[in-house]
């Protein structure tokens, strides 16, 4: 008998068991099977190289048991896409870019690509897990919100600040949203392009919405990632489920839920009860355990866990992830741990 997909199960609003679980960058630096890897290659080079970005993307599948595969790209190969050069320091973080948008005349100068031909790396990265998954294990496509993209478009280079972008969007908020319609142009077909190609869950990362008041998330951020919604629900109705990951914007969570996406990812500075009461238990939630408590001991990771899985007993569908990504210390045998305690917890007769 052919094995449940639970993971898509758990994105339609159904409980499952066990419940699925599934991390954000999970495939990545805290893994010495990827570390191998990138003693030969770059960060940008196994993102560029189609069997390297299908060789570690599957590597959580099948090391450490996940229930979804999330293929392995970057945030900022939309900016590239649309003309903006992009480096990265060797070891693949603090990514950069050298002449960031400033003005009316950068943004003009901003296309919006064809992925399938400037992104066509990805499209074959794509194409290549979804030949080595196995039916049950779904794989993810991602991009980032236009906000958090834009931020990093405006800033160049890290900043905690954000001194260039909120500058501009509160100086000249008409070209910033002119800069946002831009982005929000381009995810689209960036999405619909890996789901072409064969994702079968989307999730749209707002990771810096937690530096926006709630009235600016809703000006400048929410609006554009509806939009994506709306289009990928306009082409593929709902047969691709759609995750948000807002980042620090719990406070909008009524709102967030009525862009229409399916599942609404939570960090780890909200409960879970506390965050199926704003919604009326009305949406999958997925979350959402702070990822510092995998750098501690199996039994407080477990006691964490617990928590959480006692809290989402209630849920109608849920999707077990931290509240944001692995941190590159993370010891490797903390996450199989983590894994295992998860799926073995949330099991029932």
């Amino acid at each position: 008998m052919a094995k449940e997909n639970i993971m898509m199960k758990a994105c339609q609003g159904h409980r499952t068991n066990p419940f699925p679980v599934w991390l954000m960058r999970q495939a990545g630096r805290y893994m010495k099977s990827y570390q191998k890897v990138r003693e030969k290659y770059s960060f940008i080079e196994i993102c560029k190289t189609p069997e390297l970005a299908a060789e570690v993307t599957m590597q959580p599948v099948d090391q450490l048991g996940v229930d979804a595969a999330i293929i392995f790209a970057d945030i900022l190969l939309v900016p590239e896409a649309m003309g903006m050069l992009l480096n990265f320091k060797m070891d693949g973080s603090s990514p950069l870019f050298p002449s960031p948008v400033t003005n009316e005349a950068d943004i003009n100068k901003l296309c919006i690509p064809d992925p399938s031909v400037t992104n066509k790396y990805l499209i074959d990265a794509i194409k290549l897990v979804r030949s080595r998954l196995s039916p049950e294990i779904p794989l993810i496509g991602f991009s980032g919100s236009p906000w958090t993209l834009a931020v990093y478009m405006v800033e160049g280079q890290p900043d905690k600040e954000l001194q260039r972008t909120k500058g501009l969007m509160y100086l000249e908020p008409d070209l910033f949203k002119t800069l946002l319609k831009k982005i929000t142009e381009s995810v689209k077909l960036y999405l619909n392009a890996q789901i072409n190609a064969g994702v079968q869950i989307i999730q749209i990362f707002d990771s810096l919405a937690i530096h926006l008041s709630t009235n600016e998330f809703l000006t400048f951020s929410l609006p554009f990632m509806q939009e994506i919604v709306h289009y990928i629900k306009s082409q593929w109705g709902n047969s691709v489920p759609i995750i948000i990951f807002p980042r620090g914007a719990s406070h909008s969570l009524t709102a967030i839920q009525q862009t229409g996406c399916d599942v609404i990812s939570i960090d780890w500075t909200m409960s879970l009860e506390q965050a199926a009461a704003l919604t009326h238990n009305s949406i999958v939630l997925q979350g959402n355990l702070d990822p510092m408590v995998m750098l501690s001991t199996t039994d407080i990771i477990a006691q964490q866990t617990h928590q959480i899985l006692q809290e989402a007993s209630s849920l109608n569908g849920f999707i077990f992830n931290l509240g944001h990504g692995i941190l590159p210390n993370t010891p490797e045998d903390n996450v199989k741990f983590l894994i295992d305690f998860v799926h073995s917890k949330s099991t029932t007769e």
